[in-house]
C-alpha cells in the first residue's frame, strides 16, 4: 500500500487524491467565487490575502483547504461531499488499494493531537485533544524526529492499516510555548461560551496563517495606526497622542484610569462589534506594555520567564471570566475577589501542569534560569470603563408607543373599563375602531379591514399589539368581562417618559409572547427571534449612530448563514427569511421606537393591493435615535445584570 502514497514538500498525499482533484477541476474552476467565500469562512482569510506567499506556502495551504473541501463541505443539508460522490460514481474503475484509501478518507479526522509517546524515526502515539481524547498509532518518520512527548500537532489523519494512521499533507507543529494555553482552551474547567466555540480550524488559522500574514507587520505602532485608520477613519485619535498620554501615566507610576477610559470609551461610542473591539483592546495592551518596557525596562533577572508569562496570561483569562459586573458590581468587592482568586489559582494543582501547581512550576523555572523575581508581582486593578449613557431622565422625545399606551389607558378610564367579547376575549369592535382612530401611530393595514364583522380584531394589528403588550406587562386586567387598569398600570402612568419607554421595551422582550401577535405562518419566525434577546440587543447596539441599509442589517443577523442562504438556487429560503425578518422583527422594533425606518418607495407599485409589502423595505435605511440609544443601553445594562432569558 506504500506505493499508493507520494511524499513531497507538502507532506504525504495519495496518488488517487490527485486523480480525484483533477476529475473535479472544471467544477472547482466554475465555482471559483464560491470557493473564495468558503476559503474565507474556513481559514478566516483567503489564500490571496497572504502577503507575498511562497509557492510552498500556497501549495500547502491549497492542499490543506482541499482536504476539508472534499471531505467535509456540503452545498446543503443532506448533500453528498465530493469524496462520497467520487466513490459512488467511480468505485468500479478504481483498484482495490485506491478504493481502500478513499473509503479510509471517510474515516479521516481533523483535530489537535498531543504526542503521548514516540519511536524516533518510526512512529508516534497521539491522542485527540480537541475531541473525545481517542488515541491513534501514527506511521510518521520525519515528525517523530522533530517532536517530543507532550507536543501538539494539528492536521488531518487517515487510516493506513487496521491499527495505524498517517498524516495527510504536512501537519502544523504547534509551538511548545503555546501547548499549555491550548490545553486550557479545550479542557480547563468553567469554560466560557467563547472558549467552547473555539474549533481546531480557529487554532490552525492562528498558527498557520497569522504568522505569515503578520510576518512583515511586527511594528505595533504601524498595526495600531492602520487599525485606527480602518475602523475610526478620522483624526479623533492618533498613535502619537495615545503614546503621549500613556507615557505620562507610566512616568507618574500610576495606572491612569482616565487614559484607558478615554481609549476604551471610543469603542462604545463607535459601537464596534465584539471581535473588532477585542482586537482594539489587545492592541492597546500590547502598545502599553511596549511603552512600559521602553520607559522603564526591567533588568533581565526581573523579567518573567516563558512559562511564567504563559501562566500570567491564563490567570488574566480567569479573572476576565470570573470577575463580572453581575457577580461583583462594586470595584472594591471585585478587587478582593480577584486577590482571593489569585491565591486559589497559584496553589491549586492543574492537570495541564502534570499535577503541579502554577506556583511550583514558576519557582522551578526561576531556580533553573537564576531569576531574582520574588512573589507573583502581577498588579491588576479592577475598574469599569466606557460606561454608555443610560440616563432615562433626559429623554427629549416621547415615542409613539408611549403616547398610544397613555391614550389606551385614558380611554379605559374614561369608559370605566372596556367591554371584552365573550367569544374571542378581545376588546369589542366599536372600541377597537375608536382606539385605532385615537392612536397616533396608524396601522396601514387597518384600512383594508374597516368593518364591523366579528373576528376582525386580529387584523387591527397595532391596536391588538398594544392591548397584548399591556396585558403581558400586567398593566391591565380582565375582570367580569371588563378590561381595567391595574395598580401597576397607574404607577406606570406616573413614571418619566424614559422609564415608561424602557419598561415597555423590557416587557416586549421578555413577557409578551411574540407568537400571539402574528398569524400562524409567521408565529415560528417570531418565536425564533424572541428566543435570543442577547442577539436582538447586541445587533441593535452595533448600529450605534450609523444609518445603514435594511438589507445590511439583515446580513448582520444572518452573516454566519449567508453561504447557505445564497447557495439556494431558487432563493426561496432567502426570500422567506428576509420577509419574516422585515415584517415580523423590524416592524415591531419600529413600533417600540427602537429603530427608525427611512422608507424608499419603488416604481411600479401603484395598483397593487398591498404595495407596502415590498416598497417599505426595498432600498430602505434604518437608524437608532439618540434617545432610543439611551433606552437600548439601559436594556443592555439590565440584561447584563440580570441575565434575563
Amino acid at each position: 500500500m506504500l506505493d499508493s502514497f507520494v511524499a513531497g514538500d507538502t507532506g504525504i498525499v495519495p496518488k488517487v487524491w490527485n486523480q480525484m482533484v483533477e476529475h473535479y477541476a472544471d467544477r472547482i474552476h466554475e465555482d471559483e467565487a464560491a470557493l473564495e467565500r468558503i476559503q474565507k469562512h474556513f481559514f478566516g482569510v483567503s489564500l490571496s490575502d497572504l502577503p507575498e506567499p511562497s509557492l510552498d506556502d500556497l501549495n500547502n495551504a491549497y492542499i490543506r483547504f482541499m482536504f476539508w473541501y472534499f471531505f467535509r463541505y456540503r452545498t446543503h443539508s443532506g448533500a453528498q461531499t465530493l469524496l462520497e460522490d467520487y466513490i459512488e460514481h467511480h468505485s468500479m474503475q478504481l483498484g482495490a488499494h485506491e478504493l481502500l484509501i478513499l473509503t479510509g478518507f471517510l474515516q479521516s479526522v481533523f483535530g489537535i493531537f498531543e504526542v503521548e509517546s514516540l519511536q524516533v524515526g518510526r512512529s508516534l502515539d497521539i491522542r485527540l485533544l480537541s475531541g473525545g481524547m481517542e488515541s491513534y498509532h501514527m506511521i510518521e518518520r520525519a515528525g517523530s524526529r522533530e517532536l517530543s512527548r507532550g507536543d501538539l500537532v494539528i492536521g488531518w489523519i487517515t487510516p493506513w492499516s487496521d491499527t495505524s494512521h498517517v498524516f495527510l499533507g504536512k501537519p502544523v507543529f504547534l509551538p511548545a510555548a503555546s501547548a499549555y494555553s491550548i490545553r486550557r482552551i479545550f479542557h480547563a474547567p468553567g469554560q466560557t461560551q467563547e472558549q467552547k466555540a473555539v474549533t481546531p480550524e480557529d487554532v490552525e488559522h492562528l498558527f498557520f496563517f497569522s504568522p505569515k500574514i503578520h510576518a512583515q507587520d511586527g511594528n505595533i505602532r504601524k498595526r495600531l495606526r492602520r487599525f485606527i485608520h480602518k475602523h475610526f477613519g478620522d483624526k479623533s485619535l492618533t498613535v502619537a497622542a495615545m503614546e503621549k498620554k500613556i507615557r505620562e501615566a507610566i512616568d507618574s507610576s500610576a495606572l491612569d484610569a482616565s487614559v484607558l477610559d478615554e481609549l476604551l470609551g471610543l469603542t462604545h461610542r463607535r459601537r464596534l462589534d465584539a471581535g473588532i473591539e477585542q482586537q482594539f483592546l489587545d492592541l492597546i495592551h500590547e502598545f502599553w506594555n511596549t511603552l512600559v518596557e521602553e520607559v522603564k525596562p526591567a533588568s533581565d533577572d526581573q523579567k518573567p520567564g516563558t512559562i511564567e508569562s504563559i501562566l500570567m496570561a491564563d490567570f488574566i483569562r480567569m479573572v476576565q471570566q470570573e470577575i463580572t459586573v453581575k457577580s461583583h458590581p462594586q470595584e472594591k468587592q471585585a478587587q478582593q475577589a480577584m486577590d482571593s482568586l489569585m491565591q486559589k489559582w497559584l496553589h491549586e494543582p492543574q492537570l495541564e501542569l502534570h499535577g503541579e501547581t502554577p506556583w511550583q512550576v514558576i519557582e522551578a523555572e526561576r531556580k533553573r534560569t537564576g531569576s531574582k523575581r520574588e512573589g507573583f508581582p502581577l498588579d491588576l486593578q479592577i475598574q469599569r470603563f466606557g460606561e454608555p449613557d443610560c440616563d432615562l431622565t433626559v429623554i427629549d422625545s416621547k415615542p409613539l408607543i408611549v403616547q398610544d399606551m397613555e391614550i389606551f389607558f385614558r380611554n379605559i378610564e374614561s369608559h370605566g373599563g372596556l367591554r371584552i367579547t365573550k367569544e374571542l376575549r378581545n376588546i369589542s369592535w366599536p372600541r377597537v375602531v375608536e382606539l385605532e382612530a385615537l392612536f397616533v401611530r396608524k396601522d396601514r393595514m387597518a384600512e383594508f379591514f374597516r368593518n364591523d364583522r366579528r373576528g376582525e380584531e386580529l387584523h387591527m394589528r397595532y391596536v391588538y399589539f398594544v392591548d397584548l403588550l399591556a396585558m403581558a406587562a400586567r398593566l391591565v386586567k380582565i375582570r367580569h368581562d371588563v378590561l381595567t387598569l391595574t395598580t401597576a398600570g397607574r404607577e406606570w402612568l406616573a413614571l418619566t417618559t424614559g422609564e415608561k419607554w424602557m419598561r415597555l421595551c423590557r416587557h416586549w422582550l421578555y413577557e409578551l409572547d411574540w407568537k400571539c401577535c402574528f398569524v400562524p405562518y409567521y408565529a415560528p419566525v417570531a418565536d425564533m427571534y424572541q428566543d435570543k434577546p442577547e442577539s436582538v440587543l447586541g445587533n441593535l447596539d452595533l448600529l450605534g449612530d450609523n444609518k445603514i441599509a435594511l438589507r445590511d442589517f439583515f446580513w448582520q443577523f444572518f452573516g454566519s448563514k449567508r453561504q447557505m442562504l445564497e447557495l439556494d438556487a431558487n432563493q426561496e429560503i432567502l426570500k422567506r427569511t428576509e420577509g419574516g425578518f422585515y415584517r415580523v422583527f423590524c416592524e415591531r422594533l419600529e413600533w417600540m421606537g427602537l429603530i427608525e425606518i427611512d422608507r424608499k418607495k419603488t416604481s411600479g407599485s401603484e395598483g397593487r393591493r398591498f404595495p407596502w409589502v415590498e416598497d417599505d423595505y426595498k432600498d430602505s435605511y434604518i437608524s437608532v435615535s439618540e434617545d432610543a440609544q439611551k433606552v437600548l443601553n439601559a436594556l443592555i445594562d439590565d440584561y447584563v445584570r440580570t441575565r434575563k432569558k
